[in-house]
């Protein structure tokens, strides 16, 4: 059974960062997600600058081992420094040799904004004493090793530790756009932009599969008649003084002229084996000719060059995410990842669905639905606002309601409310008894309940006093087993752009794959008679690989994508108008924890729906 879509236009959100998001969202269990944390460390004032290098002996060393050869510092390590000071010039050298060292090698890494002897890059230094100097222009901790030498002698590699904290008021970069995959003929133009957010004003760095490309310092990156050799995955990383951040991965697709690049219609599915088994990935794809390349978590799988690979006997070590590089004369596609996971099976279900955005009062209050099929099961439902406020998410709603409604006798009815979690005691023990959900405090105009759920639900979040705000709406699968579960969590809202397109995230259980419709609807919600659509949704799917935010998968117009006709297939979803704009995948995703985005085309912005089924 679908939701009865009602609400109209949204009126355009507040500017909450999606790092923000991403940052709170991963103190639940569901959503370990998209961002990583820079560590920030308390700075200590800095000391005066070292006039003469001459004094160094007279300034100390780290070790007072007498006779032992050991490395001299005029400041002790660690060096505590901030963003945006300049360091005291630190001088080295060697206590415990007959003759002072006359070359050093230094390796590390050298903190950006620092050099040495006017060097910002490392290796061998004819000198007798290295000098590091400069202004540190990004926090974190810095290692660099030291070995002095002369006339045959060599020392041993000592440690020096310079920790950077981030200057006061500085704000670390955030994306705003996203630079994007593109596909071109060879000879064409082409243009990544992105932009960031943060002050000071960041600065950026451009990569090629991970290696900084020489001077594409700007926002935007210009390749002139592209070659094959210009193909691969482009990043960029804003920097400034409060820390850094790198964009998602944008891959540059390079075909020859006049031929069709292959097209992968099939593509490996992620797989549990218990220890001892076997498992085999296949690929199918368009194209004449096709070679195939296999990778294990990046790196080429010697030999592994047909069109399916089979594994035996399997162990942890084989362990790790799949892909498969099919390249034509047309040029190259490659696969989406495939996780294989060495264990018992375990399977799961959908765990949990989790929405940041605005919430109001009438067509402004935000719509979340869920489905739980073969028989009951308890669900822990929360709609946060104040609770925001511990995450530095700015414009929260002040006093969210939550309303749960229900289609009986075909009548909309109310079979579950709350309005301030904490205010009846029963309720305030039954939520506060599950763990995991970063707990509200107690007294807090945040709301949540439990209730026992057997088929389908709509939760709608407004305030109470009319006010307009951010809000966080969690449903939680609190019960045991398999029989019953969630078979689809949605959301109706507004999609913006930049960091206000809708997002949704969810948790697949267990450990054993699972295959799931998931849909950005806008055109076809026009026969629900909901206004101010999303006219050409673009959706997106994110996980965390290796500890990058990776789009898994993605899909522009649903009934391009090579499942369409399977989607189209599968009943209960109502049916999608032929040719439209919208987005849908069928697609089997490894059990862990997922975004969708839904942006639209163009930066056009308008109402939504983001929908996950689960068919197993």
């Amino acid at each position: 059974m679908n939701l009865v879509l009602t609400l109209r236009r949204r009126a355009h959100w507040l500017n909450v960062p999606t790092l923000s998001l991403l940052a709170l969202l991963q103190r639940s269990p569901a959503m370990q997600l998209l961002s990583t944390a820079a560590e920030y460390v308390a700075s200590s004032p800095v000391g005066a600058v070292l006039r003469s290098a001459a004094t160094i002996a007279a300034l100390g060393a780290l070790h007072s081992r007498a006779g032992a050869t050991e490395l001299a510092a005029s400041s002790q390590s660690p060096l505590q420094a901030k963003v945006g000071s300049p360091i005291p010039i630190v001088a080295f050298g060697l206590i415990g040799t007959q003759t002072p060292a006359s070359s050093w090698d230094i390796g590390g890494e050298l903190p950006p904004g620092l050099d040495i002897n006017g060097r910002t890059s490392l290796g061998a230094f004819n000198t007798s004493t290295p000098q590091l100097s400069g202004t540190p222009t990004a926090p974190g901790t810095y290692e660099l090793t030291l070995s002095g030498s002369d006339q045959g002698f060599v020392s041993p590699m000592f440690s020096y530790v310079i920790v950077v904290a981030a200057g006061a008021g500085a704000t670390a970069p955030s994306f705003t756009q996203q630079p994007q995959t593109q596909t071109v003929t060879a000879g064409a133009n082409v243009t990544f932009t992105a932009s960031a957010s943060g002050s000071p004003t960041p600065t950026y760095q451009w990569r090629k599969d991970g290696t900084a490309l020489n001077g594409a310092t700007n926002s935007s990156l210009t390749l002139t008649a592209v070659t094959a050799a210009n193909a691969g995955t482009y990043t960029v990383v804003a920097t400034n003084s409060a820390g850094s951040a790198t964009s998602n991965n944008a891959v540059l697709t390079v075909n020859a002229p006049g031929v069709a690049a292959p097209v992968i219609t099939v593509q490996p599915l992620s797989q549990t084996v218990a220890p001892g088994g076997s498992a085999t990935f296949s690929v199918t794809a368009t194209g004449t000719s096709p070679s195939y390349q296999w990778f294990k978590d990046g790196a080429a799988m010697l030999g592994a060059t047909a069109s399916s690979l089979s594994l035996s006997n399997l162990s942890g070590g084989n362990a790790g995410d799949y892909t498969v590089r099919v390249t034509t004369a047309g040029g190259t596609a490659t696969s989406r990842f495939a996780r294989l996971r060495v264990e018992v099976p375990d399977p799961g279900r959908i765990a949990n669905l989790s929405v940041r955005a605005p919430a109001g009062v009438g067509g402004q209050a935000l719509t979340v639905g869920f489905i739980v099929s073969g028989g009951s099961k308890p669900l822990l439902v929360r709609a946060s606002g104040p609770a925001l406020a511990a995450f530095n998410v700015p414009g929260t709603l002040p006093d969210p309601t939550l309303q749960v409604h229900q289609k009986i006798n075909g009548n909309d009815t109310i079979v579950a409310t709350n309005n301030d979690w904490s205010a009846d005691a029963s309720n305030a023990a039954a939520v506060s008894a599950i763990p995991g959900p970063f707990p509200f405090a107690n007294g807090s105009k945040d709301a949540a309940l439990v209730l026992n759920v057997d088929s389908d639900r709509t939760a709608l979040v407004s305030d109470t006093s009319n006010a307009v705000g951010v809000t966080l709406v969690e449903v939680y699968d609190v019960g045991s087993g398999n029989t019953s579960r969630l078979v689809n969590v949605s959301t109706l809202n507004f999609s913006g752009t930049g960091d206000n397109v809708l997002i949704a995230g969810f948790i697949i259980s267990g450990n054993v794959p699972k295959t799931l419709l998931i849909r950005g609807v806008g055109p076809t919600l026009s026969d629900f008679g909901v206004g101010g659509l999303l006219a050409d949704p673009v959706m997106e799917i994110h996980a965390k690989i290796n500890g990058v935010d990776t789009v898994v998968a993605s899909n522009d117009d649903w009934g391009n994508d090579p499942n369409a006709a399977a989607a189209a297939a599968i009943p209960g979803p109502f049916a999608l108008k032929a040719n439209s704009k919208d987005a849908a995948l069928l697609i089997t995703l490894p059990a862990g924890d997922y975004t969708v985005q839904v942006s639209g085309a163009n930066q056009t912005t308008g109402n939504a729906l983001i929908e996950v089924y689960d068919l197993q």
